[in-house]
C-alpha cells in the first residue's frame, strides 16, 4: 500500500513538473507571437481565406449550372438528330424513290447489251 501511495505521489509530482515546464515554455515565447499585431494578422488571414472559399464555391456552383445547361442543349440536339434520321428514312424509302422515278417519265431499259473488246487492241499515241 505504501508503494502505491509513493508511486501516486511521484506521478502527481511528475504531472506538476510537466505543467510548470510547459508554462515556462509559453512565458519564454517572443512577445510578437501573442501581441495584438499577430492577432490582427491572423484575423486578416482568416478573412482572406473565407473570401477565397466563398469565391471558389460560387465558381463551382456556376460551373454546375453551365453543365446543366449544356446537358439540356445536348438532349435537344439528340432529339433533333432523331427527327432528321426519321425524315431521312422516310425520304430514302423504296416507295418514295419509286414514286419519284415514276414522276420523272423515264423509260426502263428492257435489256442491257455489253460490248466485248478484244484484249489485243491498244490505243497508240501517234506522236
Amino acid at each position: 500500500m505504501i508503494r502505491y501511495i509513493i508511486n501516486l505521489k511521484n506521478r502527481i509530482n511528475y504531472f506538476f513538473s510537466e505543467v510548470h515546464e510547459s508554462t515556462m515554455f509559453f512565458l519564454r515565447m517572443p512577445g510578437w507571437l501573442f501581441g495584438t499585431r499577430c492577432r490582427w494578422c491572423l484575423v486578416g488571414v482568416n478573412i482572406f481565406l473565407i473570401i477565397a472559399f466563398v469565391l471558389q464555391i460560387a465558381a463551382a456552383s456556376g460551373t454546375g449550372y453551365e453543365l446543366k445547361r449544356l446537358e439540356i442543349a445536348i438532349n435537344d440536339i439528340n432529339k433533333e438528330q432523331q427527327k432528321l434520321d426519321a425524315e431521312i428514312a422516310v425520304v430514302s424509302s423504296l416507295a418514295t424513290l419509286k414514286g419519284k422515278v415514276d414522276s420523272l417519265v423515264m423509260v426502263n431499259a428492257p435489256r442491257l447489251k455489253h460490248v466485248d473488246i478484244p484484249a489485243t487492241i491498244v490505243a497508240i499515241n501517234p506522236r
